[in-house]
């Protein structure tokens, strides 16, 4: 199945986690997704499609509300002194709106802060795998110009 290409916290080897299954299922519905030429799947589009979706899931659900509140918090308590700030609306499928320090400074360490704060979600939950044509076989989809239509 999936080859991890990180850790590989508590996924066996030659398993797809959950969240590649369903991201696989999802992008095999899309005509991209195969190479009509050679009549196979095109792995490596199918592999950047997944990484975006992962990407996009694990911001809207993990890191973006973090973002939210942490800032709202460093700006209630005026954890930096005289800063300004602004609102800015974040996020890809969700909309979150975020209070953001003017100064880039105050921005890197905020980032910084929630990447280290987070990473562990993204290790475990949100974990590379690269899939491979096994992978796409053990789904039972097929290329849309193989299927057949039944009639009645």
């Amino acid at each position: 199945m999936g080859r991890l290409c990180s850790s590989s916290i508590g996924y066996p080897r030659g398993t797809m986690n959950d969240l590649t299954t369903q991201l696989l299922k999802l992008v095999l519905t899309d005509k991209e997704a195969w190479d009509k030429k050679k009549d196979a799947p095109d792995l490596p589009w199918i592999n950047q499609q997944i990484q975006y979706g992962r990407e996009i899931l694990f911001y809207d659900k993990y890191y973006f509300p973090r973002m939210v509140k942490l800032s709202a918090r460093l700006k209630e308590k005026n954890y930096w002194k005289l800063t300004e700030w602004f609102e800015k609306i974040m996020g890809y499928e969700k909309e979150f709106t975020c209070w953001v320090p003017v100064e880039q400074d105050y921005q890197i360490l905020i980032a910084d802060h929630l990447q280290k704060a987070t990473e562990w979600i993204w290790d475990t939950e949100y974990e590379y795998e690269e899939v491979i044509e096994e992978d796409v076989r053990s789904t039972n989809t097929i290329a849309p110009w193989q299927q057949q239509l039944t009639l009645f």
